[in-house]
């Protein structure tokens, strides 16, 4: 038995790795880093649990709001885990700015949202390069609240990366979306 406890601790250890943090953890304002990629907030965020390389933050609670931080889906990966039997995008480097804001809101509908509309497509300086600005709107599926989201996103050798806020759009969506620009604009991909 107390050789069985080394080999399970290194067991949890890698478990955890899989999968990121196992409770939320505060993410400080300050400067942050999301892998590769270096960001500023002056907002204190709560990281969820989500398997890494995503990182999923929330400033009032993920029912109210989300941030999804990605600093390099891989060609042919998904960006969201899906409910059982529904189809999951897969992201491709080769996709053009609105067929990268497709990909998006495709994501969103996989993941289960209701009444997904694109609300405008745009460029956007991104971590270093040119990127594009999604803009939607959704339902939640569970509660039927409206939902506003922004994301800025690019393509960069080869990989997908990705600020997205999505918010309970009448009042956390305006509240965040002061800080979600501040992220987009610090955005630096090490």
């Amino acid at each position: 038995m107390r050789r069985a406890r080394p080999l399970l601790i290194v067991v949890l250890l890698l478990a955890a790795c899989e999968t990121g943090p196992l409770n939320p953890v505060l993410v400080p304002a300050g400067p942050v880093a999301v892998g590769r990629m270096q960001l500023r907030t002056d907002t204190v965020w709560t990281r969820l649990p989500a398997k890494p390389p995503l990182q999923v933050w929330t400033a009032y609670g993920p029912l109210l709001d989300q941030l999804l931080l990605h600093d390099g889906l891989a060609d042919g990966q998904p960006l969201v885990d899906t409910a059982e039997g529904r189809p999951r995008p897969l992201f491709r480097a080769a996709l053009t700015g609105p067929e990268l804001a497709e990909f998006l809101l495709d994501s969103l509908r996989a993941s289960g949202a209701v009444d997904a509309a694109l609300l405008g497509v745009r460029p956007q300086p991104f971590a270093g390069g040119e990127g594009i600005r999604a803009e939607f709107r959704y339902r939640q599926p569970e509660s039927g609240l409206a939902m506003r989201g922004v994301a800025a996103a690019r393509v960069r050798d080869g990989r997908l990366v990705l600020i997205q806020l999505v918010a309970a759009e009448d009042h956390y969506f305006p509240a965040l979306l002061p800080a979600f620009e501040q992220l987009v604009s610090s955005a630096v991909i090490a």
